[in-house]
This record gives C-alpha cells, structure tokens and sequence, in this order.
C-alpha cells in the first residue's frame, strides 16, 4: 500500500471517537497491516466517499465564490 494512501486512511480512522456514527468505529485502534481484505475494502471505500464529498463541497464553494 502506498504510503501517502496509508496515512491517510489511518489519520481519518484516528479521527473516529466512541460516538461517531462512522461504520469505520469497528476499525479505530486496529493497523491497517492487521485488517483482512474485506476490511481494508470498507475502510478505503468510505474514505474516498468522504474525499469525494468534500471535494464536491469546495468545488461548489469555489464556484460560489467566483460567481459561476
């Protein structure tokens, strides 16, 4: 795994607390070296989601900001 990719993913499974909603809280405290594959497909699935969300949410305030 590439190791700009596994520091992402680890900084947002620190991110999870005890009463975050997220499906990742199964995986918080758990190395990724550890995670079966079905795992590790979860826990990269909802991290792109959550990119792409954000990456939506400022393309759409970028566009707001130079009145497009």
């Amino acid at each position: 795994m590439n190791l700009a990719v596994k520091t992402t993913i680890e900084k947002q499974l620190s991110r999870i607390d005890e009463m975050s909603a997220s499906p990742l809280i199964l995986f918080r405290g758990v190395p990724l070296e550890e995670m079966n594959k079905e795992q590790l497909i979860k826990v990269v699935t909802y991290c792109v989601k959550q990119f792409d969300a954000l990456s939506e949410r400022h393309r759409m305030a970028m566009h707001s900001i130079i009145g497009r």
